[in-house]
């Protein structure tokens, strides 16, 4: 608790508060491949949906039933597919920001 204590009386001169446009999306893949296209859609859809100029600083992504939980699949990881998937639709959204300038 003193650490804590000690944390707390220097936190002015630590740190700035600021608010954070945030966007948070959740999406039941129900245990199927991603489609890059079909993410960077979702995605843009979501950052276009708020109110924010120049959209949001940080997309929150979770993701419900990336994988089948069948035992062939959970040792073939095709989570790292979604990773792939998700990754490439970023760089995809930063294409479409260019389109639309």
């Amino acid at each position: 608790w003193r650490v804590h204590g000690a944390m707390s009386e220097r936190e002015e001169s630590v740190w700035q508060k600021r608010e954070l446009r945030l966007c948070v999306v959740s999406w039941n893949a129900n245990a199927k491949i991603p489609v890059v296209s079909e993410v960077v859609e979702l995605l843009t859809q979501a950052s276009q949906h708020q109110a924010w100029d120049g959209g949001p600083e940080m997309m929150v992504v979770g993701l419900q039933e990336a994988v089948e939980l069948g035992a062939a699949s959970v040792l073939a990881d095709t989570g790292h597919a979604w990773l792939g998937a998700l990754r490439d639709a970023a760089g995809g959204l930063d294409d479409k920001e260019e389109e639309g300038a």
